[in-house]
């Protein structure tokens, strides 16, 4: 709910995702990290969309708290549906290379 986490029991657990999202900055830093793959519409990892806080299943535009800090402090983001369609695609183009050199 804007920028405050809430848990379906009314229990504002902000506090708590900023602790993780500052703890994964940290490991991420450290093993120089310069790009990370997140899921989708989490409060802590969303990329493109989180969850709207009602617990109805709704989804609003908008940033992960993880998201947000690994961007503010020059780590790239990703969602791991954006890498998968990504990754399908290489494979698509290798494939079609493969087949090219065993038709010539």
């Amino acid at each position: 709910i804007g920028d405050k986490v809430v848990s379906n029991c009314g229990i504002d657990v902000t506090e708590e995702f900023y602790a993780g999202a500052y703890k994964a900055l940290e490991i991420a830093r450290n093993a120089n990290c310069t790009c990370a793959i997140f899921q989708e519409n989490s409060p802590s990892c969303g990329v493109n969309q989180v969850y709207d806080g009602t617990f109805s299943g709704k989804k609003v535009n908008g940033k992960g708290i993880t998201t947000r800090m690994f961007l503010e402090n020059g780590i790239d983001v990703i969602s791991s549906q954006k890498f998968h369609k990504w990754v399908k695609k290489k494979i698509s183009q290798v494939a079609r290379k493969i087949l090219q050199v065993q038709v010539n």
